[in-house]
C-alpha cells in the first residue's frame, strides 16, 4: 500500500476520533460529578455513575440545629461532624449507615445524624437555624433514594 495513502487514512481516523470525542464533550453536561460550595458537598447525577442502592417511601420531617430540638450540642451530629451552616444534612434511620448519601425530591443529603429511637423510621432534614422553613416543610411522605 502506498505510504501517502496510508498516512491519509490514519489522519482521517485520528480526525474522526477527535471529532467524536469533542462531540461527546460538547453534548454532555459539563458540571462535575461532585462539587463543593462553602461547607456543603453536592453531587450532580444526570451524567454521573451514581448507583442506587434502594428506593423507599418514608416520612420526611425537618429539624433545626437549636438546643430545644436536639440532644447535646446542636451543631454536633451523631457522626461527630459540625453540621451548623450546612444545608444538605439529614438524620436517617439507624438501618442506614452514617455517611450515606440519599436523594429526596432530586436534592442530595448526607446522612450525618440520627433521630430519637421512637422516630427511627423517619428521615429528618436539617434546616439549620431556619425554624420557620422547618415548620413550613412539616411532615411529608416522599420517595427516598438511598445511594451507594
Amino acid at each position: 500500500m502506498d505510504k501517502g495513502l496510508l498516512f491519509i487514512k490514519i489522519m482521517i481516523l485520528i480526525l474522526f476520533i477527535a471529532g467524536l470525542l469533542t462531540g461527546l464533550a460538547i453534548g454532555s453536561n459539563k458540571d462535575p460529578v461532585c462539587y463543593y460550595q462553602g461547607r456543603d458537598i453536592f453531587i450532580k447525577a444526570e451524567h454521573s455513575p451514581i448507583l442506587i442502592k434502594e428506593k423507599i417511601n418514608a416520612v420526611i420531617t425537618a429539624y433545626n440545629t437549636v438546643p430545644e430540638q436536639t440532644w447535646g450540642d446542636p451543631c454536633i451530629s451523631a457522626s461527630g461532624d459540625n453540621i451548623c451552616g450546612m444545608s444538605n444534612v439529614v438524620a436517617c434511620p439507624r438501618s442506614i449507615p452514617l455517611g450515606t448519601w440519599v436523594m429526596i425530591d432530586e436534592d442530595y443529603y448526607l446522612c450525618l445524624d440520627r433521630l430519637a429511637l421512637k422516630y427511627d423510621y423517619r428521615f429528618d432534614i436539617s434546616f439549620d437555624k431556619d425554624i420557620q422553613g422547618a415548620k413550613e416543610f412539616g411532615k411529608q411522605y416522599k420517595e427516598v433514594i438511598i445511594l451507594q
